[in-house]
């Protein structure tokens, strides 16, 4: 354990979560598209097949953790370090450590409900944290996610789709690259859980028409009306997100939302 200071005051590391829900959507994007979000970040988005890459929309809610229960959400693309990484080599990622890979996410935008939370995921991590106001809703075996803008209560996306189905298995621990004081980070979340993985030919994601870096994002990448490939959902996550560790030098563009 140890104490990192921020603006708000300190925060223990790691954070643990040790009750919550979460649905996360995988949907093919225009590769190119994608390139041009991470223009700057020293990062690329891998290629599954031709033209395509991978983003993915998650919706998460924690009712107990060491900063203070909160929701949020993010929109991420698949990425590497490496320009290039054949399809060999991306499916035997799935076989190594966090710690091991190299293919791992790279975060657009992250809606969250409070302001610790989004201070700690700022200051530490580099993570592009905005408050936003998140309702979810978990039945027994369907899921309802929304974002609204916090000051005007406008919608930004909302996702619907099948929750707790599928075929069970671990959660993997997760790997997400950022950009954190001119150096590029790996931020490692190691999960204790289980979770279910499906298709839902009735999922859906809506994005609304208005002037929001995320809802622009959402929309550039072709995701408004999107129907995902993969759905992974679970009733009860538990898990610790470390401290980021730097893999390389790399100049870091300005973090979004910092007004």
């Amino acid at each position: 354990m140890k104490t990192t200071h921020t603006s708000l005051g300190p925060v223990e590391l790691p954070v643990f979560c040790s009750d919550g829900s979460a649905v996360a959507a995988f949907f093919a994007c225009d590769h190119e598209k994608a390139t041009q979000k991470l223009k700057g970040t020293g990062l690329y988005p891998i290629e599954t097949s031709r033209g395509k890459a991978i983003a993915t929309l998650g919706l998460f809610e924690y009712r107990q953790s060491t900063l203070e229960p909160y929701n949020e959400g993010f929109l991420m693309i698949a990425v590497s370090p490496q320009p290039k990484m054949s399809l060999l080599a991306q499916r035997l990622q799935i076989f190594l450590s966090a710690e091991k890979r190299k293919l791992g996410f790279y975060t657009l935008d992250l809606p969250i409900t409070e302001e610790l939370p989004l201070v700690a995921g700022r200051e530490i991590w580099g993570v592009p944290k905005f408050l936003a106001h998140i309702s979810l809703s978990f039945s027994n075996d369907r899921f309802r996610g929304e974002v609204l803008v916090k000051s005007t209560g406008e919608k930004i996306l909302s996702l619907e789709s099948s929750f707790n189905k599928g075929v069970p298995f671990r959660f993997l621990d997760s790997m997400v690259y950022s950009n954190h004081k001119d150096s590029i980070l790996k931020i490692i979340s190691n999960f204790n859980c289980s979770a279910r993985i499906a298709r839902d030919k009735r999922a859906r994601l809506e994005v609304a028409g208005i002037d929001h870096p995320m809802a622009h994002n959402l929309r550039d990448l072709g995701l408004d009306g999107a129907t995902p490939f993969l759905l992974q959902s679970a009733d009860k996550i538990e898990f610790i997100l470390n401290d980021g560790v730097r893999v390389m030098t790399h100049p870091s563009p300005p973090l979004p939302y910092g007004d």
